[in-house]
């Protein structure tokens, strides 16, 4: 998803983004700054913010490392794992 600066600065609390590079839009006389959200990583004003996961997985540790194998992989590729 792509999304303006107004938009960015408004939820760069709660959502990591990417500079997209600018984009001549309909509409538009010049190209916008637009920018890629990459993921959520806090809840609405920033709460909850975290690094990483800290909900316990007990007794799930074989399963918890692949799911983060596989967002890992979907954050670098961009492409759907299975």
């Amino acid at each position: 998803m792509l999304v303006a600066e107004a938009t960015r600065r408004a939820t760069e609390a709660a959502i990591v983004y990417r500079d997209a590079g600018a984009h001549e839009l309909k509409g538009k006389a010049e190209p916008v700054a637009l920018w890629e959200a990459v993921r959520v990583v806090a809840a609405t004003g920033g709460g909850q913010k975290s690094e990483g996961l800290e909900a316990p997985f007990v007794g799930r540790d074989r399963e918890l490392r692949t799911v983060k194998d596989l967002f890992h992989a979907v954050s670098e590729t961009g492409k759907a794992q299975f």
